[in-house]
């Protein structure tokens, strides 16, 4: 069937029926061996891979469900996490059996709160984000907030509406999420870059000691601001992105305030946006020697 070729080699009966292929057709198919019965109210083609996604859209056809929490952050690729379980959302009154799978029940989910990814139902970036904070860790929540304005899936307005319907209804997440707003929108206003926001998160999820961001500085008569800064012990961290690259004069002004800065006893210390996405455990572990080294407390 033309249906189930577009959606991973599943169809349901009830799509089959929409489309006027009733039951009695089906199992008249499934005789001749064009299909297979491949759970409740669901067929397959033979032959057809039983992919990672193919294995999510089943118990979706099978109950009406829809792809959300991990498996939805997967799909909208903001995932901050390790685990991708089969996990979907369902109405409270439904009877649901996923095997190995992780079923959420839910009165609230409106039409506006899914969307469609390869053919899959899945819980909109908003909504998914609202759910994430149910299951992960809150800092986990933050990331994939900031993977998801970075995409531009989703807005932090829109996260807050969204937070405040779901949160009438008393969804666990709709508090964790709104006190990851405060802070993004606190954030926003301070940071310059994503890489700043990056690097922050990396601070949080490592355990280091909270540092300044845009710290104010006043070296060489001069009115500075530093991207990351532990003002005890006088730590900077500066982070380079690449858009600074090649352009002379920012690279000049840059060696002048490094060296208006050491002098003032500053220690600095330089990373890239490859040292902080691809390198931050070692970046992270440079970070916390030098605090060990001038002696910050704890």
């Amino acid at each position: 069937m033309h249906l189930a070729a577009m959606q991973h080699g599943l169809v349901s009966t009830y799509q089959a029926e929409v489309i006027g292929v009733g039951r009695s057709r089906l199992q008249s198919m499934q005789r001749r061996g064009v299909l297979i019965h491949a759970g409740r109210g669901v067929w397959a083609l033979p032959g057809s891979p039983e992919t990672e996604r193919q294995v999510l859209l089943r118990p979706c056809l099978s109950y009406g469900g829809v792809a959300s929490h991990r498996a939805a952050g997967s799909l909208h690729r903001i995932e901050a996490w390790t685990e991708r379980p089969i996990e979907l959302t369902v109405e409270r009154s439904r009877s649901v059996d996923v095997p190995g799978g992780i079923v959420h029940r839910t009165q609230d989910l409106i039409a506006d709160d899914i969307v469609i990814i390869d053919s899959i139902p899945v819980t909109s970036p908003a909504r998914t984000l609202v759910d994430l904070g149910s299951v992960v860790p809150a800092v986990l929540v933050s990331r994939s907030v900031n993977h998801a304005l970075r995409l531009m899936l989703t807005t932090i307005v829109e996260l807050q509406l969204v937070a405040d319907r779901v949160g009438r209804h008393g969804r666990s997440g709709a508090g964790v999420l709104r006190r990851v707003l405060d802070g993004k929108v606190a954030e926003h206003q301070l940071m310059e870059s994503p890489l700043e926001s990056d690097f922050l998160d990396l601070c949080i999820v490592h355990g280091l000691p909270a540092p300044s961001v845009q710290h104010p500085v006043r070296v060489n008569g001069r009115d500075r601001r530093l991207d990351v800064a532990w003002p005890s012990v006088k730590l900077c961290v500066e982070l380079l992105g690449y858009e600074h690259h090649g352009q002379r004069e920012r690279f000049e002004e840059d060696r002048r305030r490094t060296n208006d800065l050491q002098l003032a006893g500053w220690t600095v210390l330089e990373f890239t946006a490859d040292d902080v996405r691809r390198r931050g455990s070692r970046t992270i572990s440079l970070v916390l020697r030098m605090l060990d080294r001038l002696g910050y407390p704890g």
